[in-house]
């Protein structure tokens, strides 16, 4: 008998080691939809450290679930209080505010100057108290909004408008194979960038789902998406995994980082595609914007030596198609969090997303005036563009009539939803 609990214990401690080892595996690659479920059975088997505790709430935030990361956030600075990093206390703070526990959201965050006393986040709150009050009062500026026909129950974000049609990015598979092949980081199929022709009645801009097609020209059985072109449509830049059309390539612990492409319409065709050379297989660049003049190129980036965890950069587009040195835009824009999906208007308007500027959730739209070297103070814009979930992917139309935006707000369709809204001060 002794001998038969021996042997019971010792497979019982192997299936235990092995299902640690693969959780510890599948949180390093991002596959934060299995490492989530993996270590909450380890949980309840026992294993209540800290970093299965940290892990798992990171688990349920990186995988946009705030109910459940705000549990086990909760749980993790219960019993580890004393040994938390500054991070720690910014992520908790952002899955309270976006689960509706403002108050609470914002007394976390003051104890984030505790652990880090120049963490501009939280000196943010101390010289505006009132921020919450102030941003959720601004309902008439933009009016009319639609969550578009075209979403689904997968993620459907960004957009791009030229020449009355809509360019966005899906995870909605492009077929029976495409469906099969999921992206670990949430357990959808990759994405792709689609385009459908813009409708425009009752004041209400939608689009025409039976023009919905994909961009083939771009797309490979990887991530593609946030496509842009310049004003006279002969140049496009959008962003994809590094992938050369045969290989996915990685840093040197496998991971895949994205990339921003250039390519040019040749002959009625879209050729000489190339990755930009400030691209690199040992970080990102995505999320690429053109200035009004289309002199200078904007993008996203978690490069080494930025403010947070990923920033704005610019880098200038030289009269022979080189580019010039990569900048940040600074700490006017960047934080400690992330700033996201830049898009430039034709006053020079900056419209990005941030959860590291004051906002009502996670992920809000903040716009700023770009000056000849600088940049106005971020400006958030309020309700109703903005909630207690993510807002980015904020683009509008030349004449700045109506636009779009991406959120995964309470009562879409799906993961992320495409909203349309009339601007309500147009002249």
């Amino acid at each position: 008998m002794r001998s038969v609990l021996v042997v019971f214990l010792l497979i019982s401690l192997v299936g235990f080691s092995q299902r640690r080892y693969a959780a510890d595996r599948y949180f390093k690659e991002f596959a934060y939809a299995k490492s989530a479920k993996l270590y909450e059975k380890i949980y309840h088997k026992g294993d209540t450290s800290k970093q299965v505790l940290s892990r798992l709430a990171d688990s349920y935030y990186f995988k946009n679930n705030s109910k459940k990361a705000e549990k086990w956030y909760r749980l993790l600075f219960k019993n580890f209080k004393d040994s938390i990093s500054s991070e720690y206390f910014f992520r908790y703070a952002q899955v309270l505010k976006s689960n509706g526990k403002v108050k609470d959201s914002d007394s976390w965050l003051q104890k984030l100057k505790l652990s880090k006393e120049n963490d501009s986040r939280a000196l943010a709150l101390e010289n505006n108290q009132d921020y919450f009050e102030d941003y959720s009062t601004n309902e008439k500026t933009f009016v009319n909004l639609k969550n578009l026909d075209i979403n689904t129950r997968y993620s459907d974000f960004g957009g791009f408008i030229y020449k009355d049609q809509l360019y966005f990015a899906s995870t909605r598979p492009k077929d029976d194979k495409s469906s099969k092949r999921r992206y670990q980081w949430n357990n959808q199929p990759f994405l792709n960038i689609y385009v459908a022709n813009e409708e425009h009645y009752e004041m209400s801009p939608n689009l025409d789902t039976e023009s919905f097609k994909q961009f083939i020209e771009v797309n490979t059985r990887y991530h593609e998406s946030n496509v842009i072109f310049t004003s006279d449509g002969k140049t496009m830049y959008f962003t994809r995994d590094n992938y050369d059309g045969k290989k996915l390539k990685g840093d040197i612990n496998k991971v895949a980082h994205l990339k921003i492409y250039r390519s040019d319409m040749i002959n009625g065709e879209w050729q000489n595609m190339r990755s930009l050379p400030f691209n690199s297989d040992a970080f990102s660049c995505g999320h690429p914007a053109l200035s009004t003049d289309e002199k200078n190129l904007y993008f996203v980036s978690d490069m080494p030596g930025g403010y947070g965890a990923t920033d704005i950069y610019q880098v200038e587009i030289k009269d022979d198609g080189t580019y010039g040195k990569a900048k940040n835009l600074g700490r006017q824009i960047n934080t400690e969090g992330r700033e996201m999906f830049p898009f430039i208007d034709n006053e020079n308007i900056m419209y990005f997303a941030s959860d590291g500027h004051l906002g009502l959730g996670a992920l809000d739209v903040f716009e700023s005036k770009i000056l000849n070297i600088s940049y106005t103070k971020p400006k958030n814009l309020g309700t109703p563009i903005n909630g207690p979930k993510d807002d980015f992917g904020f683009v509008i139309s030349y004449d700045k009539s109506y636009g779009y935006f991406s959120s995964n707000r309470k009562g879409g369709k799906g993961d992320d939803d495409i909203y349309s809204f009339i601007i309500n001060n147009h002249e």
